[in-house]
């Protein structure tokens, strides 16, 4: 028997294999019937939001949807009054003693570790970024020569430098000037005038249609939280999402994308674009097939 056949013969009972998993997994949560689950929905831009009709929407509101067809769960999803601080100390509270089954958008870290359950798996990651305005075009993705000096407006609460930054610019030789921000606002008002070349902040937090991105770093996956010990609720979760990595790899991306970077397409900086004005038009001979 040739090696291609021993191949066919050891890859179709593993789809076959995965297929009735998958199948048996989805049967048996029809079978138990639904399961109504507490959901924690503080009103966050781009993971959690309900418009003015009231539907809801969001990168968290659509990867529990994607859930709930390996689930059988229905959502109950609870909102309050209050600042966004407010919602997510109030609902972990809620977490934490029962009153919710689970909450999203949350990092990991050992102390909440020992008083909640996370999932094996992250269903996203956030990143920091650099952005610059849409027409500035001195500074591209990767192109780390261009940043050397490069003014960033960090917003910054304690007085002090953002270390993650430095280290970023030093592990890609080029030097960053810190310009000290108490807020959001006063960041982006620098950006505006001129006195900075770029910003610091979240991708997950962009959705401003003024900049753009030149590159990310730090990245920090998030995580369902669930109330400790509430196992059917976690490993019901648990499943669900193994099989969405598994079938469904691109859809973090695809929510990302959807919900905070958009799509851009490529960006040529100024350099570039005057390096291709200069050359003339180049024939390249390539394999048939390989273009």
């Amino acid at each position: 028997m040739s090696d291609r056949k021993r191949r066919y013969k050891m890859v179709i009972p593993f789809v076959v294999l995965f297929c009735l998993l998958l199948f048996s997994f989805t049967a048996g949560a029809a079978e138990r019937g639904t399961r109504v689950v507490r959901v924690g929905y503080p009103i966050q831009q781009g993971f959690t939001e309900i418009d003015e009709n009231g539907n809801y929407s969001g990168y968290t509101y659509d990867y529990l949807q994607e859930i709930a067809r390996y689930t059988n769960w229905e959502y109950e999803f609870f909102t309050m009054e209050g600042t966004l601080n407010e919602q997510l100390s109030e609902m972990l509270t809620m977490l934490i003693n029962g009153d919710l089954d689970l909450m999203g958008a949350m990092n990991y870290s050992d102390g909440l570790a020992a008083i909640l359950d996370y999932p094996e798996y992250s269903y996203g990651t956030a990143h920091k970024t650099l952005s610059v305005l849409k027409d500035n075009l001195e500074y591209t993705e990767f192109d780390y020569e261009s940043f050397d000096n490069i003014r960033v407006a960090v917003v910054s609460y304690d007085g002090k430098e953002d270390e993650k930054l430095n280290s970023f610019a030093k592990m890609n030789g080029f030097h960053v000037n810190q310009v000290l921000c108490s807020s959001g606002e006063e960041q982006s008002e620098q950006l505006r005038s001129g006195n900075v070349d770029a910003i610091l902040g979240m991708d997950v937090a962009l959705r401003n249609s003024e900049v753009r991105v030149i590159s990310r770093f730090d990245s920090r996956p998030f995580y369902f939280g669930v109330t400790k010990g509430n196992q059917e609720v976690a490993g019901a979760l648990n499943k669900a999402m193994e099989i969405i990595t598994s079938t469904n790899p691109y859809l973090s991306a695809e929510l990302n994308k959807k919900y905070f970077t958009g799509d851009e397409g490529l960006v040529l900086s100024n350099s570039e674009l005057e390096y291709i004005g200069q050359k003339k038009t180049i024939r390249a001979g390539v394999m048939l097939g390989r273009a």
